[in-house]
């Protein structure tokens, strides 16, 4: 295949940098010019290869799904591989050939934290579909590059817009009781249960947002939530109220950077103390939803602390909780509290684009303290620990744990063993023994017992006659125990038995058979 020429139609299917009004001092947002479409038809096979083969389209089904869980759901893939192979090491130069001028040119503008939210995105994606490095490091136009991306994007937003489905089913179990009406708010003009009817599956999501007290109580920014709580009149809402300047936007959403505020649903508000770090990212409706998305839906309405089956997420490969997950659920969570009926991009001024980078970057520092405990955190809730998938993590462990199973069990069964053979001599019909003066041992000798032997002269230890006689085998006494062998003469014991038999090397045999 020739080598592909600037294709000058990327520029009309590609982002542009466009400067949003309330977006302050950041104004770099990728807004698509184009809405994706799903293409299903190979392109014109006179100039290239179809889009997916039959083989890359089975392989991508289920791995498809979660590229919209650990990448930014709002980016459009093409900007995301477009920019990430720019700054990835993983990749040769000829992958980082694609993209149009503006994207190229965006690209050097971002901040070395928000490049490695681009960087860190273009990898999972290279992950999930291996075959995308190959074909950008090849010969293929960008163009088909970006209808590959195009089809994938498509079924990752449908497996996005389910998400958003079953977590709005599922509301009223997500949702911590504490948050529900209780003591002066049960005796409001509205009946507490009223709350868990405006949440239901059925219900118009109006009633969500600002429309009641316990979805407000949870969209609530973190700065104003003591101001929420304390506030008499949050049921009854009067203009004055707090709940009513939220939904009126006296009370902003928005800080003076653009950004939004974080949401009291964020936070563990047992940990919260002024710091905005604080409690953050440990809220219990979060780990709901994540939990419900991540592991089983089952797993997060039961209300199990810990999953002790990683279910779909160990599935996907995810042995450990990954920071683009955690604000993926953030964003599902924000989603089904307010009263936007669908997934969008922004509701009541808020941009969810940048409060999805904004919950990014706070994961970007590797050396933040911060980042290690949460998500440490995270693992012991998700997965009941670290993970155990870690090669070092593996032989550390195999170093302190002393042996294994396989090697005691193996040890275990030889010392059974060892005790049978030991207790045989003393039990088997078919023996008999002779005493070996050198070591004061008694030797077991198997001999056939149908036949009638004779003894030969032989000087057993206690017998000075020398007449031969074999002395009586030792025998159980009326405790149960067998008395050690003595030495008649100098009142020695004898060493325990040992199962040897030497009448392979000339020594003299103990019986000999009246037949010979």
């Amino acid at each position: 295949m020739a080598k592909a020429e600037a294709d000058p139609s990327t520029s009309e299917l590609g982002t542009v940098i466009k400067q949003n009004p309330a977006a302050g001092s950041n104004p770099y947002q990728l807004v698509p010019l184009l809405t994706m479409a799903t293409v299903t038809q190979p392109v014109d096979n006179s100039q290239s290869e179809p889009v997916l083969t039959p083989q890359e389209t089975e392989a991508i089904k289920d791995k498809v799904r979660w590229l919209c869980r650990v990448a930014n759901p709002f980016a459009d893939f093409y900007v995301i591989v477009a920019i990430g192979a720019a700054g990835s090491p993983t990749v040769t130069e000829a992958a980082r050939r694609h993209g149009d001028k503006q994207t190229r040119t965006h690209a050097k503008d971002l901040t070395p934290t928000q490049l490695q939210v681009y960087v860190e995105d273009f990898d999972e994606i290279i992950y999930h579909l291996p075959f995308l490095k190959h074909r950008l490091e090849s010969d293929v136009p960008s163009k088909f590059i970006r209808k590959t991306l195009n089809y994938v994007q498509s079924l990752a937003s449908q497996a996005r817009q389910m998400d958003t489905k079953t977590i709005k089913q599922s509301t009223v179990s997500l949702i911590p009781q504490k948050y529900f009406p209780h003591g002066a708010d049960s005796n409001a003009a509205v009946n507490p249960h009223e709350f868990i009817k405006v949440l239901n599956p059925g219900a118009t999501k109006s009633w969500r947002g600002w429309g009641n007290i316990v979805t407000a109580r949870l969209l609530c920014p973190i700065d104003n939530l003591s101001e929420f709580i304390a506030d008499p009149e949050r049921q009854a809402c009067p203009p004055s109220s707090t709940r009513a300047k939220l939904r009126d936007g006296k009370i902003k959403l928005i800080d003076s950077a653009g950004d939004p505020k974080l949401p009291a649903f964020l936070y563990d508000e047992d940990m919260t103390d002024g710091s905005l770090a604080q409690g953050l990212f440990r809220g219990p409706l979060l780990l709901a939803v994540y939990t419900h998305i991540f592991i089983a839906p089952s797993a997060a309405t039961l209300g199990a602390k810990v999953s002790l089956k990683p279910g779909n997420a160990k599935i996907h490969g995810m042995m450990k909780v990954l920071p683009p997950t955690i604000c993926y659920a953030a964003i599902q969570a924000y989603i089904t509290l307010c009263c936007s009926k669908e997934w969008k991009e922004q509701w009541k001024g808020i941009q969810f684009p940048r409060l999805y980078i904004l919950l990014r970057e706070q994961f970007a520092h590797s050396d933040d303290p911060w980042r290690a405990e949460t998500l440490k955190w995270w693992d012991e809730k998700i997965f009941g620990g670290a993970p155990d998938t870690d090669e070092e993590l593996q032989e550390e462990e195999r170093e302190t744990q002393g042996p294994s199973m396989r090697s005691r069990m193996e040890n275990e069964r030889l010392a059974r063993i060892q005790a049978a053979s030991q207790a045989a001599v003393f039990r088997h019909p078919a023996r008999t023994f002779r005493a070996d003066r050198a070591g004061y041992m008694w030797i077991p000798v198997s001999v056939a017992p149908q036949r009638r032997a004779s003894p030969v002269p032989f000087p057993f230890p206690g017998n000075t006659n020398n007449s031969g006689d074999v002395p009586p085998l030792p025998h159980a006494g009326d405790d149960g125990e067998i008395p050690p062998f003595v030495d008649a003469d100098d009142d020695h014991e004898i060493p325990p038995l040992e199962h040897t038999d030497d009448r392979d090397n000339g020594d003299t045999p103990l019986l000999v058979s009246e037949s010979h």
